[in-house]
Parts: structure tokens; C-alpha cells; sequence
């Protein structure tokens, strides 16, 4: 996995870094779309929503400098790319009418290099981190999007009572753009959708009641439980305590464990 989606700071280098690689006379809106993944004269729901991301960005990058200790650079000069890169995303409300050529004379490659650095900064000493990279997160995700996929047709299928089975629909769909939306909202976002799935269960009882009741439906509820906390997992414990991908499971079963009793108490 390209390490840089795991920070806002990267995830900005690489957006811009893709706009700036593009040809000069195509137009933005349509490269833009490229990026994100989505065609935007038919899915234009789903392709402002992934431009609200984007524009948050630099916001984001903000708050995680503001948490950074003291290192070998200050916070102005984490920062120092941000106007520039506000400048380029400016264009958001005219998209259609501005060309790549037009939005790469708001910032330059030294624009690029301070995102990369900062973002090599924020990510420094994380299990994600560019020295000790997870290389199944991408599998994961796969893995994750499948499950919720699943979800939802058993949401559907399984003769739940038409608002429970709204409710899940709802949550493991949000899961689902939440996995196609990684590289602008990072994996931070696919964790808040979860937590958001979970909660719904723990706080309309009706609801958790009928997923447990539905063995082919609780199983997989299970099975996502655990790889979310899996991939959770892999980007807290710090690179110098890091454990090994086979020893994961046995270290964070307890959390799974935990998860799976508040559905159920």
C-alpha cells in the first residue's frame, strides 16, 4: 500500500501529484474523476462527495501538524505548501470550465516536496509508516468491502424487518464508499464508518437482536469485526514493537472479543 494514503498531508501529495502528471490539456473535471474513481456525469453524488474530501484536505493537514512534537522542522514549514494547494483546489466550484494546465499554475513541484516531506513526517515511526509498510492493507480493504457488500445482500435477503434491514443496509453501505474513498479519507474514515455500524447495533436493540438471531448475517458482522480491528491494529502499535502479521490475530483477539460482546450484551 502507498503509504502516503495514510496521512492527510500524503493523501493531498497525492492528489496533486496525479493532477500534475496529467496532460496539460486535459480538463480537470475529468481528471479529477480519474483519481477519485468515479465518472461524474454519472455518479454526481458520489463525485461531490468525494470533492468534499479533497477540499478538507488541507484542513486536516493542519490538525495532524498541530499534533506533531517538536522535530527537525517547524510547523511553518509542514505547512508551507498549504496555500498554494488551496489555490489549486479553488477551482472546485468551476471544474468544468478549467483545464489541467489552468489549475497547475496555482503550485509547483516545490509544493509537491513539502507535502511529501510532511507527510514522511507524519507517518514517521508508524507501523504504517515508510519503513515498516504492511504490504496486505490493500488485501484488506478488498477483504473489508467485500464483507459489507455481503452485508447488504443479506440486509435484504434474510426477511429482517424492513427498518432493521434499512438500518444495515445503510451502515454497510457507508462502509463500502468509505473503502472506495480511501485515498482521499484515508483508512481513518473506514474505522468511523465501522464504529458507526457497531453503534447502531449496541443502541437500537431490535436491531442487534435480529442480526444475531440471522446466523449467515452475525457471521459475517463477525468476520468484519475482526478484519477492521485488524486493520486498525496494524497502524497503532509502533514500528519498534511491531508484531508479526501471524501473531496479530492471537494479539488483538481480546478487542474482537470485546466488540462482539457489547452486540451481544
Amino acid at each position: 500500500m502507498n503509504t502516503h494514503y495514510l496521512n492527510p498531508a500524503g493523501r493531498l501529495f497525492e492528489f496533486l501529484n496525479y493532477v500534475w502528471l496529467a496532460s496539460d490539456q486535459l480538463d480537470a473535471k475529468s481528471v479529477w474523476g480519474l483519481y477519485l474513481d468515479v465518472i461524474p456525469e454519472q455518479e454526481p453524488a458520489k463525485f461531490f462527495r468525494a470533492i468534499g474530501g479533497v477540499l478538507a484536505l488541507p484542513d486536516e493537514v493542519r490538525t495532524s501538524v498541530a499534533g506533531v512534537q517538536d522535530g527537525p522542522f517547524s510547523r511553518e514549514r509542514l505547512l508551507r505548501a498549504l496555500p498554494a494547494a488551496e489555490a489549486a483546489l479553488s477551482i472546485a466550484p468551476q471544474l468544468p470550465s478549467y483545464s489541467v494546465a489552468q489549475m497547475k499554475l496555482h503550485y509547483d513541484k516545490g509544493t509537491l516536496a513539502d507535502l511529501e516531506t510532511c507527510s514522511e513526517l507524519l507517518s514517521h515511526g508508524r507501523q504504517g509508516g515508510r519503513d515498516i509498510e504492511f504490504a496486505g492493507m490493500e488485501n484488506s480493504l478488498a477483504g473489508i468491502r467485500s464483507l459489507a457488500d455481503e452485508i447488504k445482500v443479506e440486509a435484504t435477503e434474510s426477511g429482517l424487518p424492513s427498518d432493521v434491514a434499512t438500518l444495515l443496509w445503510r451502515n454497510a453501505d457507508a462502509i463500502v464508499r468509505a473503502v472506495d474513498m480511501y485515498r482521499i479519507l484515508g483508512t481513518e474514515s473506514v474505522i468511523r464508518e465501522f464504529d458507526a455500524f457497531v453503534g447502531s447495533l449496541v443502541t437500537k436493540p431490535v436491531a442487534g437482536d435480529a442480526a444475531r438471531n440471522t446466523p449467515a448475517l452475525w457471521d459475517k458482522v463477525q468476520k468484519l469485526s475482526k478484519e477492521i480491528i485488524l486493520m486498525e491494529a496494524a497502524f497503532a502499535v509502533p514500528g519498534q514493537l511491531m508484531i508479526t502479521a501471524g501473531n496479530f490475530w492471537t494479539a488483538i483477539q481480546p478487542g474482537v472479543s470485546a466488540v462482539v460482546s457489547a452486540l451481544a450484551s
